[in-house]
C-alpha cells in the first residue's frame, strides 16, 4: 500500500466516523471534536488529492478546512463535548 492509498482510505474512514457520530447524535456538528476530526479527514484527503493530481477534490477539501478555520476564529474555540 502506498502513501496515496493510506491517505485516501484514512481520510475516507475519518469522514465516515464523523458522519456516523453526528447522525446518531453522539456529536454536534459545532463541537470542537467534530471540527478537529473533520479537519484531520480533510487534510488527509488534501494529501491524497495532491498525490493523485485530483485538483478539484483538493480545492473542495481545502475549502472545508478554510470554512472551519474561519468559523473557529469568528466564534472562538467551541467546547469539546
Amino acid at each position: 500500500m502506498d502513501w496515496s492509498e493510506i491517505t485516501g482510505w484514512s481520510g475516507a474512514l475519518l469522514v465516515l466516523v464523523a458522519f456516523y457520530l453526528t447522525v446518531v447524535r453522539s456529536w454536534d456538528t459545532s463541537s470542537g471534536r467534530y471540527m478537529a476530526l473533520s479537519n484531520a479527514a480533510a487534510a488527509l484527503l488534501v494529501a491524497n488529492a495532491w498525490l493523485n493530481a485530483a485538483y478539484p477534490f483538493l480545492v473542495v477539501n481545502l475549502a472545508l478546512i478554510l470554512v472551519t478555520a474561519y468559523t473557529l476564529m469568528r466564534k472562538g474555540l467551541p467546547t469539546w463535548r
